[in-house]
């Protein structure tokens, strides 16, 4: 395996990691927003 091949390799490794935790977090971001949304309307109703 050439360096260049490595290298490709580590950086494409880092960019699904980076990729997996974006997804991750962007999901709990909407997941949370619902959730607030939710508690809004039952609070709104009182």
């Amino acid at each position: 395996m050439s360096l260049n091949a490595e290298i490709l390799l580590q950086y494409g490794i880092a960019g699904l990691c980076l990729y997996m935790m974006y997804s991750i977090t962007y999901n709990h971001l909407v997941e949370m927003k619902e959730l607030l949304i939710e508690i809004r309307d039952i609070l709104a109703k009182d």
